[in-house]
């Protein structure tokens, strides 16, 4: 028998009024670049840890333990940024204790709240074009961060490690 491989996804999930001016830039990228694009319908997150555990949820105790010990801190958005290597306009968040964060699990990425991916670079163009210019500002309190699981082809949310 085949030991069963667990997926889980860790991240922090922005309040509903940052959710809305997401899915406005969207659909501003979807109409000036005249169709459907990859992550077009993806609700907003910024990423910390996609990974597999193959002991049912061992590692996930690790990470609370880590995710425990980091107290809730303000998450500031300002403006746009991109990775023109694949094609992804995202939103900035200047953060610190973000980085801390991602230290504290053992990852280290550049966090972002993506608006589109996976551009063809003509659409990127197109689609950079318009948001370069525009000014974006808020911020959000991060007291949790979300677990979801990998169920059936979809990710499901698991539960909530709260921040100290």
């Amino acid at each position: 028998m085949r030991p069963m491989t667990n997926f889980f996804f860790l991240l922090v999930s922005p309040p509903p009024s940052i959710l809305e001016d997401v899915s406005y830039f969207k659909n501003q990228v979807w109409k000036y670049i005249g169709h459907a694009y990859q992550s077009a319908h993806s609700k907003a997150h910024l990423t910390l840890l996609q990974y597999k555990d193959f002991h049912n949820e061992s590692l996930l105790y690790t990470y609370h333990d880590a995710i425990s010990r980091v107290k809730s801190f303000m998450i500031n958005l300002k403006d746009f940024g991109f990775f023109k290597n694949n094609g992804t306009i995202f939103l900035k968040p200047y953060a610190p204790d973000l980085d801390e964060l991602t230290r504290s699990l053992g990852h280290s990425i550049t966090p972002h709240i993506t608006i589109a991916r996976n551009l063809k670079p003509i659409d990127f163009d197109v689609a950079w074009s318009v948001l370069k210019n525009l000014s974006y500002s808020n911020s959000f309190k991060c007291d949790c961060i979300t677990v979801l699981k990998r169920i059936n082809n979809k990710w499901q949310p698991h539960l909530d490690l709260p921040l100290a």
